[in-house]
């Protein structure tokens, strides 16, 4: 020690106070006041772990100090001066107890967290089955946003006026139904049914436990056999003698329209793949390698990714886009974006009465025809494969290649 500084006697320097005892009125109360010049004080309550009273600033708070799995929790409960009753501390420690314990079961909600969830609620309120569509996209991130167009559509020709979710009864959907049986096919009044049956339990799934509305008023409809006019499953594909028919008038339309003609080049690619629409019409170029068209899961009905082989036909297709969009192997002639709605192109080519799916099925039932496994053809076509072993499906992998030429040969004889 230097001989210059003269230590102060024990009875002139400043005590330390301590930081750690059990909270009461006159403990916090002279805690707080040895130091009332201090900023950034914590005081701990010896009895119950992670019960403080912090200081900030200028005021004094009692609260919850915790690490619960990593994360640090800083929760103000009530504040402390010295007027304070000695009730008011012991009601923070039990609140404290319960909050900590909630943090342990990881349940506990912020004011925040409790605002939110009530705006949450009075959205669920005021939830109609026009704007079902979009809250429906929103709770389910995996659905295809193709599916979400497809349902705005359905419910609003079934529901003529724009109705709230709660108000909606099994008479209302049957009066709905009816009505849509006069002016459109069953098929078409059928899909609106399970546009309105799939909406309807999102919204109630959405609903706090014990306070989901209760049933689905499209199931008191369909349960019966009668209510519902029975649609069998389509079947639609081109026949083989209308398969080279069907591919020469798509490639006339495609180089005679050249740069407009991107629908009916999305269209033979269908053809020749037997993927879905938007698997397809999304299809981006950096998802284009040298051998093979990688379709992302999230695009994929399976949820699994799908490695597609590129066949001699479909590299044809590819070159013939090149340069008409630096994203969108298909891009969509006007406006910015892949292609749309490719109907009325598929119209316009005239050969066989089917649909964008038909030319899945028109591939499928080829495949089958020439021989190709049922495995092969579900790998191809990106089916679900869960039913079949992860070794029997590596074994069949090197194969696609060709087996996918097999296929493109038939179609196009």
């Amino acid at each position: 020690m230097s001989a210059n500084v003269v230590p102060l006697p024990k009875s002139e320097a400043q005590p330390e106070e301590p930081r750690r005892f059990r909270f009461g009125k006159q403990t916090l109360t002279r805690a707080t006041a040895a130091f009332a010049d201090t900023t950034g004080v914590t005081l701990r309550d010896t009895d119950l772990r992670g019960f403080v009273c912090r200081k900030q600033t200028s005021a004094w708070m009692l609260g919850v100090e915790r690490k619960v799995r990593g994360k640090l929790h800083r929760i103000s409960i009530a504040e402390f001066t010295p007027a304070t009753k000695p009730g008011t501390i012991e009601a923070a420690r039990d609140k404290a107890q319960a909050i900590m314990a909630e943090l342990a079961a990881g349940t506990y909600l912020s004011p925040t967290d409790r605002a939110a969830m009530n705006a949450r609620e009075r959205d669920l309120v005021d939830l109609t089955i026009y704007s079902a569509p979009t809250f429906h996209g929103q709770e389910n991130p995996h659905v295809r946003a193709s599916t979400i167009e497809s349902y705005g559509y359905a419910v609003k020709r079934m529901f003529l006026a724009d109705v709230g979710m709660s108000d909606i009864t099994p008479e209302m959907v049957r009066d709905e139904y009816r009505r849509m049986l006069g002016v459109t096919s069953p098929a078409s009044a059928s899909n609106a049914l399970r546009s309105v049956r799939a909406l309807w339990q999102s919204w109630a799934d959405a609903h706090p436990a014990g306070q989901e509305p209760s049933p689905n008023p499209v199931s008191k409809l369909t349960g019966k056999r009668k209510a519902v006019k029975a649609t069998p499953p389509r079947e639609g594909a081109l026949k083989p003698v209308e398969r080279p028919l069907w591919w020469a008038e798509a490639e006339r339309l495609a180089v005679h329209l050249g740069p407009t003609g991107t629908l009916y080049r999305a269209l033979q690619m269908l053809f020749l793949t037997g993927c879905r629409r938007d698997e397809i019409l999304h299809l981006r170029w950096a998802e284009v390698g040298a051998d093979v068209i990688t379709i992302p899961a999230e695009r994929m009905k399976a949820g699994v990714e799908l490695k597609r082989p590129i066949t001699p036909g479909m590299r044809s297709i590819l070159d013939a886009q090149r340069g008409a969009s630096d994203e969108w192997v298909f891009p969509a002639v006007r406006g910015s974006g892949p292609a749309r709605d490719p109907r009325k192109a598929l119209k316009r080519i005239g050969v066989g009465d089917i649909t964008p799916h038909d030319l899945r099925r028109t591939y499928i039932s080829t495949a089958e025809v020439i021989g190709v496994p049922s495995v092969a053809i579900k790998m191809l076509v990106g089916h679900s494969t869960g039913d079949i072993t992860e070794a029997y499906a590596k074994a069949l992998r090197p194969q696609l290649p060709e087996f996918a030429e097999r296929i493109e040969t038939g179609l196009l004889s």
